[in-house]
């Protein structure tokens, strides 16, 4: 949901590598909302990227590193969240407790921006498919992340879930925003029994680790995989709905959702 009547449009032409810093101004009267919880975000055209939160005693936005064009205005979290959103350039200081969700993908930091959990913040992801955590994200011992993948439309406005992650300390990953790129690809999915799993990493001898769930955030299954073969997982003796697997190398995470009929 817009909390500022106000909104910037931002465009470049003949810069081949473009990239800049922006502070947009506005007036307190432009504010419809709570002043404090609003972020700068691109809203226009998507994906929705989420920079830093506002700063309320300047009355201005100050998203760094922008490297794509568009409209760009405060915001605060959405009854309904936009299917994909980035989140960059963005510190959680103690005593913040904050929410950031996406229908379908939510991506953390990456391509030169930043994203940190201080001690004493707080903050949930909430994603409807895909949640990745990339170079630059970083969570300070003190800080909390929790990390949600929902089937049943429960984000920022109304969620209850166990967390599938909780992470205290520094997160990497590897993948570009929205590159369409993923560490693992699960087939056939929805599954009545048997999935097959293939590493699309360039380094075949990286072993990453496999993490099945339930959606109350209990492990069912654990394994160890390497190589780019086809490697089969049976839930045959799992009940039919929904499970979650996050898939671990040592600089990238990544958590999917199995549909068991």
């Amino acid at each position: 949901m817009l909390t500022l009547l106000r909104y910037w449009t931002l465009s470049h032409t003949g810069i081949s590598s473009f990239v800049c810093d922006a502070i947009f101004q506005y007036l307190p009267a432009d504010v419809t909302g709570t002043e404090s919880a609003i972020s700068c975000s691109k809203i226009d055209p998507a994906p929705w990227i989420t920079y830093s939160f506002a700063d309320i005693t300047n009355h201005y936005l100050t998203p760094g590193n922008i490297l794509l064009s568009g409209s760009y205005s405060g915001v605060h979290e959405c009854t309904t969240p936009p299917n994909n959103r980035g989140l960059q350039n963005i510190i959680i200081g103690n005593g913040i407790s904050t929410c950031y969700d996406a229908a379908q993908i939510l991506t953390v930091a990456g391509n030169g921006t930043s994203f940190k959990v201080q001690n004493g913040g707080n903050v949930s992801l909430i994603a409807g498919q895909k949640i990745s955590i990339l170079p630059g994200a970083g969570v300070d011992p003190g800080g909390y992340l929790t990390a949600y993948i929902t089937t049943t439309s429960a984000f920022c406005n109304s969620f209850k879930m166990n967390p599938l992650v909780v992470n205290t300390s520094m997160i990497t990953d590897t993948e570009e925003p929205f590159a369409g790129l993923h560490l693992i690809t699960i087939f056939p999915n929805p599954t009545s029994g048997i999935v097959h799993i293939v590493l699309n990493q360039a380094n075949p001898a990286s072993a990453v680790q496999l993490d099945f769930y339930t959606l109350l955030g209990n492990k069912i299954m654990t394994k160890t995989i390497y190589g780019a073969n086809i490697h089969p997982f049976s839930l045959a003796d799992k009940p039919a709905g929904i499970y979650l697997v996050r898939a671990r190398s040592e600089s990238y995470t990544e958590t999917t959702r199995i549909v068991k009929n």
